[in-house]
């Protein structure tokens, strides 16, 4: 089976033009190869990441008109913010390849299985976590074709009477461990590298988060949970990221890399064994009740040199109706006890949290512009109901959703209001925060322009 496994491009409303490896992609581009959960060994496998593409040739997905790939398969993995990218991506996948088989993944297509099913550009869509049902319908569609649907959990379809099929859903994999290592090298590590901004080293070490934070997405993704592959498989992934492919900086993509602590100090020990902390420098994301000093001096001397926490805001009502289970007098002392252990910590904060005033945001903004200091940043990012958080968010409290569009949905652009705070409120916050006026809050971190990205590989050069 020749198989095709993509992204489509972001919305151009992200305002974000740096690309890196899909981890999702390269997950199950693994475990198919390796025929890890059924017999898929056989099969040809390729990649394609239309940001990547789009940076490299403005007419996308041109190196897909090559005559020896004709996939019978293609996955396509999306969010809500790029659901119509994707949508379009397979408009064009549905003429160009009128007999692949076409599939959706993500949390988006989850959430919207009946509704882009019955747009009928698309074969099905798979659930939650990819790799066991990705594989299963990669070997029994070789055998049975569609026939084969009803027997796969995790899947939805038509069937032949145009009837929405929702299959039981499909555990997730309780041991990652099983899971071999993403394929990098099926996409072109060195572009990513070229371009990145030390950010195309992504690591997911981890899946789930035990917290259930009403704005989060991570338990409609993964469930509610940690699971974690173990510090051995951790060490052997990062060496061969160092040794192999040339990286000499690491991003934790894990919702929460500090959730146990016991687990963090064996890692952090075993960078040091191994002397990679003298090779290979790292940041991660942690909450503000996982910091403490001891640990992250270890952390320190682990090289790492970044942690993003989350502080959101610094109201203690909004606080304790998101389910965030801090305070902000923790947060206060997380962040000094980062500065005491030399960690620069980029503190992320959510704008618009339905029912907080303007005033309470800007309030938050301004105490951490006056805290942070040396490699400090501020990331801030708008509320956004994104697939799944809708439903949550409303159980607990109101707010308009003003944009409906979802290529608005990035987190980088306003997209609702409250009685509290008004559309036309973020988005005059949202113009003291753009790179003309820089100056107003000293601490954004500031998104890298598509001319900077060009720049590095030549373009403008």
């Amino acid at each position: 089976m020749k198989i095709l496994l993509t992204s489509p491009r972001r919305s151009v409303y992200t305002g974000e033009w740096i690309a890196a490896p899909i981890q999702g992609l390269l997950f199950l581009a693994s475990a198919i190869r390796s025929g890890t959960f059924f017999d898929t060994s056989h099969s040809e496998i390729r990649i394609v990441d239309e940001q990547l593409e789009l940076i490299k040739n403005p007419n996308s997905l041109q190196g897909l008109n090559n005559s020896d790939f004709t996939p019978d398969i293609i996955g396509v993995q999306a969010l809500t913010s790029n659901l119509n990218n994707g949508i379009k991506m397979i408009r064009l996948f549905r003429a160009r390849y009128p007999k692949a088989l076409i599939l959706m993944g993500g949390i988006s297509p989850t959430q919207r299985a009946e509704e882009l099913l019955k747009k009928e550009i698309l074969d099905a869509i798979i659930h939650g976590e990819g790799e066991v049902t990705f594989s299963e319908l990669v070997y029994r569609y070789e055998l049975e074709g569609r026939k084969a649907f009803s027997k796969i959990r995790g899947l939805s379809y038509l069937n032949d009477d145009g009837k929405f099929i929702k299959n039981p859903p499909r555990p997730n994999i309780p041991d990652l461990n099983i899971l071999p290592p993403p394929a990098r090298d099926l996409v072109d590590i060195d572009l990513y590298k070229k371009i990145s901004y030390g950010r195309s080293g992504n690591i997911i070490s981890s899946r789930g988060c035990s917290f259930v934070c009403k704005y989060c997405y991570s338990k409609h993704q993964w469930g509610v949970g940690l699971r974690r592959i173990s510090v051995d498989k951790l060490i052997a992934e990062i060496r061969e990221m160092h040794e192999v492919y040339g990286f000499e900086r690491i991003r934790f993509e894990d919702d929460d890399f500090m959730e146990n602590p016991d687990y963090v100090i064996m890692f952090c020990e075993a960078m040091i064994a191994t002397g990679l902390n003298k090779k290979v420098e790292w940041e991660a994301k942690g909450r503000p009740n996982f910091m403490k000093l001891e640990n992250l001096k270890l952390l320190r001397k682990a090289n790492c040199f970044r942690l993003m926490m989350g502080v959101e805001t610094l109201d203690p009502v909004l606080l304790k109706r998101m389910n965030r289970g801090v305070t902000s007098e923790r947060i206060e002392r997380s962040l000094n006890i980062m500065s005491q252990a030399d960690i620069a910590v980029q503190a992320t904060v959510v704008l618009g949290i339905p029912n907080e005033s303007i005033d309470s945001i800007r309030y938050t903004m301004n105490w951490l512009d006056s805290r942070l200091k040396g490699r400090d940043i501020m990331g801030p990012c708008f509320f956004t109901p994104w697939d799944g958080v809708e439903k949550d968010m409303n159980d607990s409290t109101e707010f308009e959703i003003v944009i409906k569009d979802l290529d608005f949905y990035t987190g980088h652009m306003p997209v609702t209001s409250s009685a509290a705070c008004s559309y036309d409120d973020l988005m005059k916050l949202y113009n003291d925060m753009g790179r003309s006026r820089e100056g107003v809050f000293n601490r954004i971190a500031h998104l890298t322009s598509l001319e900077k990205v060009n720049s590095k590989i030549g373009v403008y050069a």
